[in-house]
């Protein structure tokens, strides 16, 4: 899941306020119900994507979240999260960066590491 920020600074202390972005029973019980989870999730996380690109990416973001839901059934020892990448645009940035230079291909990845950890996840 991906985690709006909130922060509330006041004089030396700093607040973080995380908001998460969940599917529930409903939202499974059908290609329908994914579709408009997937719309949902694209408002949430302010991503922008018409028609065309949404039903390309849908098999990659109904698969991603039936891992987490798969995920928060298990005994493992960690929980996956939907985050703004779960219909496979990480994965495209990862793609493209491939053609960079090393140095840019670097920096690209140091900013992937740091949104990760802004997320939450160590």
């Amino acid at each position: 899941m991906h985690h709006f920020i909130h922060l509330f600074i006041t004089r030396n202390y700093v607040s973080i306020d995380w908001a998460k972005f969940e599917a529930n029973d409903k939202d499974l019980e059908s290609d329908d119900a994914l579709w408009d989870l997937y719309e949902r999730w694209c408002k949430f996380f302010n991503q922008e994507r018409d028609r065309e690109e949404m039903a390309r990416r849908f098999s990659y973001f109904k698969e991603t979240l039936l891992r987490v839901e798969e995920n928060k059934k298990s005994d493992l020892p960690y929980r996956l999260e939907i985050n703004k990448f779960a219909d496979g645009k990480l994965r495209e940035l990862w793609v493209e960066s491939s053609s960079m230079n090393h140095v840019s291909r670097r920096l690209f990845l140091e900013g992937v590491v740091l949104l990760h950890r802004s997320m939450g996840v160590k």
